[in-house]
């Protein structure tokens, strides 16, 4: 972990100055919303991060536009959690939401489980997954609502996430040039699932291709038919690429995302797997999604086997992580070592092209 930690402290010192510093847009507040739009419920998947919890509920709390109920799904290994969501229940039954506290499946302790639980147990007509470590904007809930009301094919809303970005021009080209799938690059009012694209800067209301599982909200009904895939268990990295893919194979132009939406995404520390664990989920579940989505030819296949093989390794070399990049082989070598079963889904149709 101690090599995460001078990230992590970063982000948390830059997170609050940044949403500070973003200009808003004047007279956001959208005239008559209709129930459906204002029936919010929020679903937290949550392990061992107390206070990261707390700050994300208080901002919650101060929203312009409270949702229904918030749903904490708790996969932790203590009680604070809990103790958390009971101490902080009056004052959000003051405000007329529900805070619910919830344990997850002890079998499968995952970010698709939990919102898979979160989603079922919901009451409201859009659920909004968040993030535990995420910090909203005080008109993210309304702007997010305003989209759903102007954008009559709308199924899925984002925010933006104003600290995710380049830290330089030449870090962003060689991120291009090296397909590290799914952490690929960076491009102004685009955002893409294969490659992997984010906008930045994003400076006006466009459809996307997929919404980040940090912040995504989806009307109800649509989660009836659609759920996060559990195979993608724990850190579940690729699980908010895959439904949003599938989603969008069946349902075109109903992704979104909206620059009024704001939140800061810390990245928190606490939580989180080892190094080595970390490179073998990225390896593994890249490999799964690819199957699954993507169509199979030579394009995508050049694209993906470059970032594969070759792209993800000068990362490493370009950033001087010697042991990242032994442990990247390491998870390469596991997954070609598996590799039948872990492309299992590769008959899924139809594919990104």
């Amino acid at each position: 972990m101690a090599i995460f930690q001078p990230i992590f402290a970063s982000i948390l010192k830059d997170s609050f100055q940044i949403l500070e510093n973003i200009p808003f847009r004047k007279g956001t507040k959208p005239a008559g919303l209709s129930k459906l739009q204002k029936d919010f419920s929020i679903v937290i998947p949550t392990r061992n991060r107390r206070e990261d919890l707390n700050r994300l509920l208080s901002s919650i709390a101060n929203q312009t536009l409270l949702p229904k109920e918030i749903i904490v799904v708790d996969d932790s290994d203590d009680n604070e959690t809990r103790i958390l969501t009971e101490h902080q229940n009056t004052d959000f039954q003051n405000k007329k939401v529900q805070l619910k506290y919830m344990r997850g499946d002890q079998k499968n302790r995952s970010i698709s489980a939990a919102r898979n639980i979160g989603a079922r147990k919901s009451n409201g007509s859009i659920i909004c997954f968040l993030d535990d470590d995420a910090i909203l904007d005080k008109n993210y809930l309304e702007e997010i609502a305003s989209v759903f009301e102007t954008q009559t094919t709308a199924i899925g809303v984002q925010g933006y996430i104003v600290n995710y970005r380049t830290d330089s021009i030449f870090s962003n080209a060689l991120n291009r040039v090296c397909y590290g799938f799914p952490r690929d690059y960076f491009e102004p009012n685009k955002c893409t699932a294969f490659p992997f694209v984010y906008p930045q800067p994003l400076t006006k209301l466009i459809e996307c291709q997929w919404c980040v599982g940090a912040n995504s909200s989806y009307q109800k009904d649509i989660l009836k038919d659609f759920r996060f895939d559990e195979n993608l268990a724990g850190y579940s990295l690729c699980e908010d690429l895959d439904l949003s893919v599938r989603l969008l194979n069946r349902y075109p132009h109903s992704l979104f995302m909206t620059p009024y939406a704001k939140l800061v995404h810390r990245g928190s520390p606490c939580g989180r797997v080892s190094k080595e664990k970390f490179f073998s989920i990225l390896v593994q579940n890249t490999t799964y999604f690819f199957y699954k989505n993507v169509a199979q030819n030579l394009r995508n296949n050049i694209v993906f086997y470059w970032g594969f093989f070759i792209g993800r390794f000068v990362l490493r070399f370009a950033y001087h992580d010697a042991e990242g990049t032994i442990l990247l082989a390491k998870a390469v070598f596991k997954t070609l070592k598996n590799f039948d079963s872990v492309k299992v889904c590769a008959n899924f149709k139809p594919k990104i092209e």
